[in-house]
């Protein structure tokens, strides 16, 4: 101690130099661990630039290959099924145009017989024309006759297989207008055209102008609007159509393919049942568990806008002209 008092400034600077030379010993260790991180980086990243340059070019010769056999093996999957679905297509006829306006004459007198004929009639709109009003007085363009007809057709079938599922009341039919999209861009008669609601909510007879044709797709979608009142059992039914396929040794064949796109459904229950509602039922032979069940499951009438979008199968065979 007496000589660090004695040579202060030596011990000073003697004490500096040990400072310095443990932060600069701490910095070189430092340095030498990171230089060395940095070579065993630079070590893996040579190795692997090495093994890139000794590999082939991809893809090579053998991938292709297989690509190429699965790419086939998928298409011979693909085009059995379009074909089985094909089978089920509603078809379109180039008719003239007086003939047309005959056709959805008949197709229209036949609906309504059906509608009055059916197990539970259905109700009608007064002078109901499912879709085609404006052809009661019109005749279309010859060249929209084609498209025309296969709407006419599908509207028939749909609206048959409502009747035949028990709805009580048809209220609208809405379908594009394709004859509108002959003549003038999709884009302008989106544009213009809305899909316009009555009083009571109702759709008109002519939905918003879309494109049809989609480049790459092999299938064009036809939409089509209903707006009905029945109940969930008949829904029910209806979905369940909808969804039936068919196929070889079923009765009804090939199907058309079915697209439920959207569903809204409206309760139109009036006043629930009064006591001796409830009394009346509960002394019927059903019995008592009965009345419960139609309370929560059945007597409920329910008002149905449902979108259901037809998938036309890209084919020149779709088509057949009448000479």
């Amino acid at each position: 101690m007496d000589w660090f008092k004695k040579n202060r400034e030596t011990s000073q600077a003697l004490l500096v130099a040990i400072v310095i030379s443990a932060v600069g010993g701490y910095f070189w260790w430092h340095e030498g661990q990171r230089v060395s991180s940095l070579n065993t980086d630079l070590e893996s990243q040579a190795m692997t630039l090495s093994r890139y340059r000794g590999q082939s070019v991809f893809p090579s010769e053998a991938n292709t290959k297989v690509y190429q056999e699965k790419a086939q093996q998928l298409e011979s999957y693909l085009q059995p099924a379009i074909a089985e679905l094909k089978q089920g297509q509603i078809q379109g006829e180039a008719l003239n145009p007086i003939d047309f306006q005959t056709e959805f004459r008949n197709t229209r007198d036949r609906l309504v017989e059906m509608a009055q004929k059916a197990r539970n009639p259905v109700t009608l709109p007064e002078n109901f024309s499912f879709g085609f009003g404006r052809y009661l007085t019109s005749i279309p363009a010859p060249e929209a006759t084609v498209f025309l007809t296969q709407e006419l057709r599908i509207i028939e079938r749909l609206t048959q297989l409502l009747f035949e599922s028990g709805i009580n009341e048809l209220k609208s039919v809405s379908r594009l207008p394709v004859e509108d999209l002959l003549t003038q861009s999709s884009g302008a008669a989106a544009a213009t055209r809305q899909p316009v609601r009555g009083s009571e909510g109702e759709l008109g007879e002519l939905l918003p102008a879309m494109s049809l044709d989609r480049e790459g797709l092999f299938y064009r979608t036809l939409p089509f609007v209903f707006q009905f009142v029945g109940t969930d059992t008949s829904l029910r039914k209806i979905v369940d159509a909808l969804n039936e396929r068919g196929g070889e040794g079923q009765e009804n064949g090939a199907q058309p393919f079915w697209i439920v796109r959207s569903l809204e459904v409206i309760n139109e229950r009036g006043e629930p049942p009064t006591v001796e509602d409830l009394k009346t039922k509960g002394a019927t032979s059903e019995g008592p568990k009965s009345v419960a069940a139609n309370l929560i499951l059945g007597e409920e009438t329910i008002r149905i806008t449902m979108r259901i979008d037809y998938i036309n199968w890209q084919s020149d065979e779709n088509v057949s002209v009448k000479k």
